[in-house]
């Protein structure tokens, strides 16, 4: 994750270890590189290095380029994958090759808008012993909320239980929504119930908020 000036070339690199016994030939690519309206015509993260041969126990450095046009705001993303191919392998002919992609974010800065809000938490489960909750992203860069949601019962302030929500600090990504599942310590009888909810995203800068909602076990 990078932030990045508009209108201002950047440049970085990325470290890539060869771990076998064997020498590694490496091809690199780019993918779905999302970008707002006409601005897509030319692809913002580029590489003059779209190969690279890497010796056992050696590295290998990749050098890329990020340039994003002014008028663009909030987030682009991209993955970067890495294919081994085999030295072998004759042009044209069909082969599985193992592929690795990692995901690459660029924040323009200056216009990141950080705004997510929690929209719903029930208990579904006939056994009354999931939550699910879902998040929508306001914002124009992805979050990652994770923390804590403690239940109560109506008019109660002591918690009857607290559980970590999206501990892998899993994205929601821009103008989209995401339902996340929690496994109750145990499960709610009949009532009707609120949930405080302390959620931080920890992406470029810590976004927190504290929601509180009411629910209802049937």
């Amino acid at each position: 994750m990078i932030t990045v000036d508009a209108g201002k070339k950047e440049v970085g690199c990325i470290t890539l270890t060869n771990t076998n016994n064997k020498k590694s030939n490496i091809s690199v690519s780019f993918e779905n590189q999302a970008i707002h309206g006409d601005f897509g015509k030319k692809d913002w993260l580029t590489s003059d290095q779209n190969f690279v041969v890497i010796e056992p126990g050696q590295q290998a450095v990749l050098k890329y380029e990020v340039f994003i046009s002014d008028g663009v705001t909030g987030e682009l993303r991209s993955r970067i994958a890495f294919s081994e191919v085999s030295p072998d392998q004759k042009e044209g002919a069909v082969a599985i090759n193992t592929k690795i992609s990692v995901p690459f974010f660029a924040t323009v800065k200056g216009t990141e808008v950080y705004d997510f809000e929690v929209v719903s938490f029930e208990v579904k489960d006939d056994a009354k012993e999931t939550a699910n909750v879902i998040i929508h992203n306001r914002g124009n860069v992805h979050v990652r909320p994770s923390g804590i949601c403690s239940i109560s019962k109506m008019g109660e302030e002591k918690p009857l239980q607290s559980i970590q929500l999206n501990k892998t600090k899993y994205p929601v990504f821009p103008n989209e929504e995401k339902e996340f599942y929690m496994k109750l310590n145990k499960p709610l009888s009949p009532g009707k119930y609120t949930v405080e909810l302390q959620l931080e995203s920890i992406t470029q800068i810590n976004h927190s908020i504290r929601q509180i909602l009411e629910f209802e076990v049937i």
